[in-house]
This record gives C-alpha cells, structure tokens and sequence, in this order.
C-alpha cells in the first residue's frame, strides 16, 4: 500500500507529463485560486481559475465556465503554487482527479523538446 501512495502522490517525470496529455479525460491551464482541504471526502479541492480548457472529456459540462473544482487526495499534502499550471487528470467516480499539473513554462519547454524530438505521442496543441 505504501508503494501505491508513493507512485499517486510522486511529481510526474517529463515523460509521464506527455503521455497523461494524450490521454487525460480533461487538460485545464489556469492557476489556484483556492485550496480546501476535505476530511471528509479525504481530498483536496483545488479551485482552478481557467485560462483555457482544452480537453472537457467525458462530461463536457466545463464550456465557457470561469472556475473549476479539481481533486487530489489528502494524503499527498497538496499545496497550491503560484503562477500558470496546466492541470490533467481523468474523472474518477463522478469526480475531476489530477494526475500531473506542471507550471505552464515547463509544459511548454517539455512540449518544445518533444515536437523537435519527433518523440510526442499525440497532438501536442
């Protein structure tokens, strides 16, 4: 068990960023606004301020909204950092689960190296 809290808690490599890009249920750039953690529901709710939203997959209810919620679990400890992040994730049981959220600059620096590489594995927008 602790293996498995190690591997969801863990910053992403590179490599793990560019693959949950390809196949993240939603990809939201924007930054924190708002960080609550829920004892009850064992989350931590980060409430995104969205630039833009640029996969909304399965539910596409995140059309032209302003603020998202988005969840990790408590146990990561969860802090919220400042400046632009790009937030991937798949929706688990009704629920927006982050999986990898690089600050915007680096997403872009991996993006760059990967399309020069010819090593990305999908459309790298």
């Amino acid at each position: 068990m602790g293996f498995k809290i190690f591997i969801e808690c863990q910053p992403c490599s590179d490599e793990e960023i560019l693959k949950s890009y390809c196949t993240s249920d939603f990809i939201i750039q924007g930054t924190v606004s708002a960080l609550n953690h829920n004892v009850s529901t064992q989350t931590s709710e980060l409430t995104i301020k969205t630039t833009s939203i640029k996969i909304d997959a399965p539910h596409k209810s995140w059309a032209n909204v302003k603020y998202v919620t988005l969840h990790r679990p408590l146990k990561c400890g969860t802090k919220a950092g400042m400046g632009e992040f790009l937030f991937l994730g798949r929706w688990r049981l009704g629920h927006p689960i982050v999986h990898c959220a690089p600050r915007l600059s680096h997403w872009k620096e991996i993006r760059r190296k990967s399309l020069e590489a010819k090593t990305n594995l999908c459309q790298l927008d």
